[in-house]
């Protein structure tokens, strides 16, 4: 899903995984309205992973056993690997152990954002939104980190949001445009 900013996309995410309610029209999951399921269970099937993501005050490896609690160091560190961030990770004092601060304070945006990214192929959500998931990052890095993360994500379906394509080809693209409607 493709729009210039302010108009709804981030709004879209958020009643994907059930944190906005609709005020009209259906969304369903395997044919049961999300409004029967609730958010938690929405959230169950459902994965985001916002355009500013939210990391916790605690180390890398608690912050992507978040997503999977029972990960082992080879899972995590095949998630960083595939974000890119293995280099960043080895060079800490403490490895997956060192402390990232509140709301990972200690790692560039770039970083954050695919430790986020990380997290979300470490998920065993089936359907998995990705706001804005090349921000912070270089074109280069950028196409390549998205093309590595659509590989491991082959197989659930991923709704993409941005202002871009980033140099990979979708199945579809859905453009959101925010001006006014012309007669």
């Amino acid at each position: 899903m493709r729009g210039p900013s302010g108009s709804g996309k981030s709004t879209l995410a958020a009643g994907l995984v059930a944190f906005l309610t609709p005020t009209s029209g259906d969304y369903a999951i395997g044919g049961v309205n999300t409004l029967a399921l609730g958010g938690a269970q929405v959230r169950q099937s459902v994965t985001w992973c916002a355009q500013e993501p939210w990391l916790a005050d605690t180390s890398i490896r608690e912050n992507l056993r978040i997503a999977a609690p029972d990960a082992t160091d080879r899972d995590l560190f095949a998630a960083l690997d595939t974000m890119r961030l293995r280099d960043w990770v080895d060079e800490m004092p403490h490895g997956l152990d060192t402390f990232l601060g509140r709301g990972g304070i200690t790692a560039s945006g770039g970083q954050r954002h695919r430790l986020a990214l990380a997290r979300v192929l470490l998920s065993e959500q089936r359907v998995v939104v990705l706001d804005e998931p090349t921000a912070h990052l270089d074109a280069d890095t950028a196409t390549a980190v998205m093309g590595d993360l659509l590989d491991c994500l082959v197989g659930r379906s991923v709704v993409v949001i941005g202002h871009t394509d980033v140099g990979i080809d979708f199945d579809s693209t859905i453009e959101i445009d925010d001006s006014p409607d012309t007669p």
